[in-house]
């Protein structure tokens, strides 16, 4: 077998990029079910999942099983998708006016997650490296006419009706070559954005890359660390080495047991689905709050740290900072570009200060991106993350939290043998 060269290799990272994103975007389907972005849908949803729990007859899971898939593998058809839109009913519940109001795509429509983009890179170059020379000419074509850009080589367009037709012929060449519309738009807005110059990440040096690369390794380093410990006490407890421990795994055993005999399993998944359904009804919200505070509270520390304001006026009194205009944005536009690129993973474009007249309206557009930011710990936000309560953080599992408590009162087989 050929050595593969850094070309195959470059491919295969971005395809491995793609395929992680397609994964990750399964998330999206339970926050549509779950977290009433269509409030209506999802109160539907729960109406049908608790009773369908409820009348579920186990010698039929084989029937449920291929039935679900059918039902979801159909729905992935666009054009099925638009027709069952147009049945009476659907199209009041996914109707823009019955969205939940905390989703606002044109709000946030200037802010653009790094991870966006450069999947949006990652597909470029793999359609870039894939499609043939008639296919590339053929979509400079389309961006010519779509865009009235300098008239085209051979042919001109000069009515509504030639535009039309010259379109036309360009969309069924591109299909027959295998790419499609939803491709080759996400070409051209990485094109736009590369051209303008309006959305560039920071590249990064050696040194901070292998700085990256060592926070990696020490985060990999202490997961597996965790593993092994949990592994050794998992012995402990299973070979009665740490009788305490195992006294109290073997009474919730029990507890389990008997509440498992008397009450039917149905009704913890039932109560499973409303508290999840309750919850996820106020996540946007939850995510809008703390997208806002996380953005201020980035805004605070660069303001401080590169002493835009006094540090008593942006703690005293944060709506005089807020609302004030940008000071002297020009200086420290790309120092603020790349403090936000770096901790809150975001990328805004470089004329925010004409998009968003004050930190306030940067901070209310941030609050709609869809996805709920992280603040990362440092000193600056050690106090945040302790005490503020409207940073979102998830809900903790209370079966993952008994075998914590479980396991956490076990001594490691390391230190034991130290104390041995």
């Amino acid at each position: 077998m050929n050595t593969p060269s850094q070309k195959q290799i470059m491919m295969i990272g971005l395809r491995a990029d793609i395929i992680i994103s397609i994964v990750k975007g399964v998330d999206n389907l339970e926050k549509f079910i779950f977290n009433s972005a269509y409030p209506l849908f999802s109160l539907m949803m729960a109406v049908l999942l608790i009773t369908f729990v409820l009348t579920f007859e186990p010698s039929y899971l084989l029937t449920h099983a291929v039935f679900g898939f059918t039902l979801i593998f159909t729905l992935q058809n666009p054009e099925w998708q638009v027709k069952l839109m147009e049945l009476p009913g659907f199209r009041q519940i996914f109707h823009n006016r019955a969205r939940n109001k905390y989703i606002n795509p044109d709000a946030c429509k200037h802010i653009k997650l790094n991870s966006a983009i450069k999947l949006q890179k990652a597909v470029k170059e793999i359609m870039a490296n894939s499609i043939d020379a008639e296919t590339k000419r053929l979509i400079q074509m389309e961006k010519a006419v779509l865009t009235e850009e300098a008239p085209l080589k051979k042919e001109t367009v000069n009515t509504n009706e030639e535009f039309l037709k010259l379109k036309k012929k360009i969309t069924i060449k591109l299909k027959s070559q295998g790419v499609t519309e939803e491709l080759i738009d996400q070409l051209d807005e990485g094109e736009e954005a590369g051209a303008k110059g309006d959305y560039k990440i920071r590249a990064k040096g050696i040194l901070e890359k292998l700085n990256i690369m060592r926070e990696k390794l020490a985060v990999k380093i202490y997961q597996l660390d965790s593993v092994f410990d949990a592994i050794e006490k998992i012995y402990f407890v299973l070979t009665w080495q740490n009788k305490k421990a195992s006294l109290t795994l073997l009474t919730l055993i029990l507890v389990g047991l008997l509440v498992v005999t008397f009450l039917p399993l149905r009704f913890f998944i039932c109560l499973g689905l409303i508290k999840k359904f309750a919850r996820g009804s106020s996540y946007y919200k939850r995510k809008y709050n703390s997208n806002v505070q996380c953005i201020k509270i980035e805004l605070r520390n660069f303001f401080m740290q590169h002493k835009v304001f006094k540090n008593v006026d942006l703690y005293k009194d944060e709506d005089e900072w807020l609302d004030a205009v940008w000071l002297h944005p020009k200086r420290f536009k790309n120092k603020l570009l790349t403090h936000l690129q770096d901790t809150l993973e975001v990328t805004i474009p470089q004329n925010f200060f004409e998009i968003y007249e004050t930190p306030r309206d940067l901070c209310h557009a941030g609050g709609f991106v869809e996805s709920a930011f992280i603040l990362k710990p440092n000193d600056l936000n050690e106090w945040e993350l302790r005490h503020n309560k409207t940073l979102y953080k998830k809900s903790k599992n209370p079966v993952l939290i008994l075998a914590f408590y479980v396991i956490n009162s076990i001594m490691s087989m390391t230190y034991d043998h130290k104390m041995s």
